[in-house]
């Protein structure tokens, strides 16, 4: 996972919005509607969902962003 890290750290420092993006690169645009298809169902469960989302106890991300529970 480390390595991971390493890579993506990496590869934002020195390519993500940089002079040197190459946009002739070819795009898989079937590849981005599948992303976005699946974040918008993603996003449509959770909102339809009778249940609120709740974080795990612990969760990095609950514990930073999370709001108490208010009874």
């Amino acid at each position: 996972m480390r390595a991971g890290l390493k890579l993506t750290g990496d590869w934002t420092a020195t390519r993500y919005h940089k002079p040197s993006d190459d946009m002739s690169q070819p795009m898989d645009l079937n590849a981005s509607l599948q992303f976005m298809q699946i974040n918008f169902l993603i996003g449509y469960d959770v909102a339809n969902d009778p249940q609120r989302p709740r974080w795990n106890p612990g969760d990095f991300f609950g514990e930073t962003f999370g709001r108490k529970a208010t009874p």
